[in-house]
C-alpha cells in the first residue's frame, strides 16, 4: 500500500509539471510531422505547377519563394532553383545581387565556405536597391561571423561581420534578420527589450517562429532556463508545422532540458532532430548534433548505471522486506503449513540432485564406452587396455550410495523404524546394519517422490527387475497393496507411527 502511495504521488507530480501540457503539444506535433511535410509538399508543388505555367518576367519570384522554402527544408533542392533565379534575373541588377547572395547562403549552408566568400566578395554591389542591399549586407553577416568561428584571422572576419550588423539595424525591412544582428551588438537586458518587441510585432508564422526562438536564446543567455523553455517549445513546434528541417530551436531546448537534468526527452528530441537535419543536408548541424549526442548518451549510460543500481536496492529492500512480512505471518498464522511445504520443497529437490548425479556418472560410464569402441576401432593398444578395465561406475557407486545412506539417515533418522511400522507382524523386519540396505535406499527415493523404477534403477545402479522385485517383496510385507503402499511411504513420517498391524 506504501509503495502504490509513493507511485501514485509521483505520477501526480510529474502531471502537474509546469511544462508538461507544453511538452505533450511539442509531442503531439512530432508524431504529426508527416502531415505537416506533406502539407509542405503541396504547397511547393503547387508552386512547381505555377512556375511551368508563368511567364518568365514572373518566374523568378517563384523560384525565389521555392529556394525559400526549401532553404529549411533540403538544401540540395535549393541549387535548381538559386541557378534558375540567376537565369531569369536576366539585365536586373537586384535580382541579380539577391541570386548570388542566396547562392552564398546555400555554399556556406554546405560548408563551402571557401568558395561562400569568394562569390560574396566578387558581388557588384553598387547601385543596388534597398531590398537587395539588406540580402547581400545580412548574408555577409552570417558568412564572415561563420568563416571568424574556423579561421585563424578571426579578428578581422569578425570585425566585418560587426559592420555589417551595424549596417543592417538600420533597414527597417528583414524581420528577424535585422533583429538577429541588433543581437549581436547589444547586452543581454537591452536584447530582451529588443526580441520582446520584435516578438509583438510579428504577423507570419515565420517571424514568430523565430522571434519565439530568439526569445529562448536570449532567456538562456541571461541563464533564465526555466522561461526559456516555453519560447523554444512553441518556436518548435511552430517549425514543425511550417517543415523546418534544421531545428535551430528543438536542438536548444533538447541542450537546454539536458542541462535541467531531463535526459530522457532531451535524447528523444536530439534523435528527431538528427533525422531532420540529416535529411536537410546540413553538414555544420550535424556536426553540432554529434557533439551533444555524445554528451547526452554518456549521461544516459550514466543515469542506466545509476538506476540499474537503485533498482537493485530497491528490489533488495523490497525482497527484505517480503521476507520479514512472510517470517512474521509464517510464525503468527500458518507456521506449521509452510514449514511442511518447504520440507516438501526440499524433498523435491534433494530428488533432483540425486537424479543428476546418477545421470552424470552414467555419463561417464557411457563416455568411456565410447572411447573403447573407439580405441577399438583405431587400434590403440594402450587405450585399450586401460578401458579395458572395470567401469568407471562400479568404483564410483558404492562411494555413492554410501553418500546417500548418511544424508539420508541424518535427513530422516527414524527411517527405518517408521517403516517397520507398516510391516506385518509375522513378516520378517527390514533392517540395516549400517545406513541402509538395498530395500530400504528403493523406499527412500519412493519417500523422496521418485517411484518411476526406471528412475530407480538408474540411481541404485541395479536392473529394473530388480527393483521391481524388492519392491514386490517389502509390498507383500506391508499392510498395503497397490498404489496406496507408494502413498504411505511418501506420507512418513506424517502419519502415526502406530498403526495397525494386520494378522
Amino acid at each position: 500500500m506504501n509503495i502504490f502511495c509513493i507511485y501514485t504521488a509521483l505520477a501526480l507530480f510529474c502531471s502537474c509539471s509546469p511544462h508538461c501540457s507544453t511538452f505533450r503539444a511539442l509531442d503531439k506535433h512530432i508524431q504529426n510531422i508527416e502531415a505537416y511535410e506533406s502539407a509542405f509538399s503541396e504547397q511547393a508543388d503547387s508552386l512547381k505547377a505555377k512556375l511551368e505555367s508563368e511567364q518568365d518576367n514572373g518566374k523568378w519570384d517563384i523560384c525565389k519563394q521555392l529556394f525559400d522554402s526549401y532553404m529549411h527544408y533540403k538544401l540540395d533542392s535549393c541549387f535548381r532553383y538559386v541557378d534558375a533565379m540567376s537565369k531569369y534575373a536576366v539585365n536586373d541588377i537586384d535580382k541579380q545581387s539577391i541570386s548570388a547572395s542566396c547562392r552564398v547562403r546555400l555554399l556556406y549552408r554546405k560548408n563551402f565556405l571557401l568558395d561562400a566568400l569568394e562569390l560574396y566578395e566578387s558581388i557588384d554591389s553598387c547601385g543596388i536597391g534597398r531590398e537587395a542591399a539588406f540580402h547581400y549586407i545580412s548574408t555577409g553577416s552570417r558568412i564572415y561571423r561563420r568563416i571568424a568561428a574556423q579561421s585563424i584571422d578571426s579578428t578581422r572576419y569578425r570585425q566585418k561581420a560587426r559592420q555589417c550588423d551595424s549596417a543592417l539595424i538600420h533597414f527597417d525591412i528583414g524581420g528577424s534578420y535585422r533583429i538577429i544582428a541588433a543581437l549581436n551588438l547589444k547586452t543581454d537586458k537591452e536584447n530582451y527589450n529588443i526580441v520582446k518587441e520584435h516578438l509583438e510585432r510579428s504577423t507570419t508564422p515565420a517571424d514568430a517562429a523565430s522571434a519565439y526562438y530568439l526569445m529562448g536564446k536570449v532567456l538562456l543567455s541571461m541563464g533564465d532556463r526555466n522561461s526559456a523553455i516555453p519560447y523554444l517549445v512553441k518556436s518548435a513546434c511552430m517549425d514543425i508545422e511550417l517543415a523546418v528541417k534544421d531545428n535551430n530551436a528543438l536542438y536548444l531546448l533538447a541542450k537546454a532540458l539536458y542541462e535541467q537534468g531531463n535526459i530522457r526527452r532531451a535524447a528523444r528530441y536530439l534523435k528527431q532532430i538528427i533525422d531532420d537535419n540529416r535529411f536537410c543536408g546540413y553538414p555544420a548541424l550535424m556536426d553540432r548534433n554529434s557533439k551533444l549526442d555524445s554528451i547526452i548518451s554518456s549521461a544516459i549510460e550514466e543515469q542506466n548505471a545509476i538506476h540499474k543500481g537503485l533498482y537493485c536496492a530497491i528490489i533488495a529492500l523490497v525482497l527484505i522486506i517480503i521476507l520479514l512480512l512472510s517470517y512474521h505471518y509464517r510464525r503468527q498464522s500458518i507456521y506449521n503449513k509452510r514449514l511442511e511445504q518447504a520440507s516438501k520443497n526440499k524433498n523435491v529437490l534433494i530428488a533432483k540432485y540425486l537424479e543428476l548425479a546418477a545421470d552424470y556418472i552414467c555419463e561417464v560410464d557411457n563416455i568411456k564406452n565410447s572411447l573403447r569402441k573407439t580405441a577399438r576401432k583405431e587400434g590403440k593398444d594402450a587405450v585399450i587396455r586401460q578401458l579395458m578395465t572395470a567401469p568407471y561406475a562400479d568404483s564410483e557407486f558404492p562411494n555413492f550410495k554410501k553418500i546417500f545412506d548418511e544424508f539420508f539417515t541424518w535427513l530422516y533418522q527414524d527411517f527405518e523404524d517408521d517403516i517397520n511400522n507398516i510391516i506385518l507382524e509375522n513378516a520378517y523386519p527390514i533392517r540395516a546394519k549400517s545406513g541402509l540396505n538395498t530395500e530400504l535406499r528403493i523406499l527412500a527415493l519412493i519417500w523422496l517422490g521418485i517411484s518411476d523404477r526406471q528412475k530407480i534403477s538408474r540411481i541404485l545402479h541395479l536392473s529394473v527387475q530388480s527393483v521391481y522385485t524388492y519392491h514386490s517383496l517389502i509390498q507383500k510385507s506391508s499392510c498395503f497393496s497397490g498404489d496406496d503402499f507408494d502413498k504411505a511411504i511418501q506420507a512418513l513420517p506424517d502419519r502415526l507411527p502406530s498403526i495397525a498391524k494386520k494378522a
